[in-house]
C-alpha cells in the first residue's frame, strides 16, 4: 500500500517486504521482512556495538582472525551478545510490553544460532556435496518449513496482547484447548475449524507458490530495489498489464474482500 500510494505522487519508496515466508533461514527473513528497519538497526546498532567489542578485544591483545571467531567464547562476545542486544531493542521498538521483548529476544536467539551454524560449519571445513535437483528441493523445503515455524512462533508474541495471551494461543495450537475457545469456553463449530484449515492451506499455497505484488508489477518498476522486482522467472500470465482481464480479476478480488470485511480491524502500527 505504501509503495502504491507513493507512486500516485511520483515518489519511489524502497521495498520493505519481499515475501519473508519464502525464506530458508532467519538471516534471510531479515533480508526480506521489514527491510528498512533491518538495515537501520544493523547499520546503526549492531555494527557499532560489534565494532566496539572488537576494538576492546584488540586493545587487550585478543586477536580477531576468522579462526579466532570460530571459538565459542569469541563468537558469544562478538556476534551473539551484540545480536541479542540489537534484537531486544528492535523488539521493544515495536511496542511497550513483555511480549515484544520476548519477540525481540527470540529473533536474537534465532539469528545467533543461524550465524553460529554458518560460522562453525565453515570453520570445520565441511563442504556441501553436490546434490541433485530433488535433494536440493527437499533440503530447501525442510529449511523453509523450520524457518517458517520459528518465525510463526515469534509472531504469536508479536500479535498477542500479553505473554499470557501468547501462551494461551500456543497451548491451543498444541491441542490443549482443542475445540474450545479460551476466551469464551464455548465449543468452536466444526465448520469454523474446517474453514480455517482450508483457508490456511490456501494462504500457504498463495504465499509459497505465487509471485508477490512487486513481481506481478515488474514491468512498472514498483520499488527502488531493482533486484526485488526484476524477476525473469515470473510467468508472463501473472505479470500485471492494463487489460480487461486483469481489470475483471482485480474487481472480483476487491468484491471478495468487501464481502469478507465483516468488522473493522485496528491498524497494527497505530500502537506505536
Amino acid at each position: 500500500m505504501a509503495l502504491g500510494l507513493a507512486r500516485m505522487f511520483s515518489i519511489e519508496f524502497p521495498l520493505n517486504f519481499n515475501s519473508p515466508y519464502k525464506s530458508s533461514s532467519i538471516i534471510e527473513v531479515w533480508q526480506r521482512w521489514h527491510m528498512t528497519l533491518g538495515r537501520y538497526i544493523f547499520t546503526y546498532i549492531y555494527n557499532p556495538v560489534t565494532r566496539a567489542v572488537r576494538n576492546w578485544r584488540l586493545k587487550h591483545g585478543r586477536r580477531m582472525t576468522r579462526q579466532d571467531r570460530a571459538n565459542a567464547g569469541t563468537f558469544l562476545a562478538v556476534v551473539a551478545l551484540p545480536m541479542m542486544f540489537t534484537m531486544f531493542l528492535a523488539g521493544i521498538w515495536h511496542g511497550a510490553g513483555f511480549q515484544f521483548m520476548v519477540f525481540g529476544l527470540l529473533h536474537g536467539i534465532y539469528l545467533s544460532i543461524n550465524n553460529a551454524w554458518r560460522q562453525f560449519r565453515r570453520s570445520s571445513g565441511r563442504q556441501v556435496a553436490a546434490v541433485g535437483p530433488a535433494s536440493r528441493f527437499a533440503r530447501t523445503g525442510v529449511t523453509g518449513l523450520l524457518t517458517y515455524l520459528a518465525f510463526l512462533l515469534s509472531l504469536i508474541f508479536f500479535r498477542a496482547d500479553s505473554c499470557a495471551h501468547a501462551m494461551s494461543i500456543l497451548k491451543a495450537m498444541l491441542g490443549v484447548h482443542y475445540g474450545i475457545s479460551p476466551a469464551t469456553t464455548r465449543p468452536l463449530p466444526d465448520i469454523g475449524i474446517k474453514r480455517a484449515f482450508i483457508e490456511v492451506l490456501a494462504g500457504m499455497a498463495i504465499v509459497w507458490g505465487l509471485p508477490n505484488t512487486q513481481q506481478i508489477l515488474t514491468r512498472f518498476r514498483p520499488s527502488l530495489q531493482k533486484t526485488a522486482w526484476d524477476q525473469p522467472n515470473v510467468p508472463k500470465s501473472l505479470i500485471w498489464m492494463p487489460t480487461t482481464g486483469w481489470a475483471v480479476a482485480v474487481g472480483l478480488l476487491f468484491f471478495a474482500v468487501l464481502v469478507e470485511l465483516q468488522e473493522p480491524s485496528t491498524f497494527l502500527y497505530f500502537q506505536f
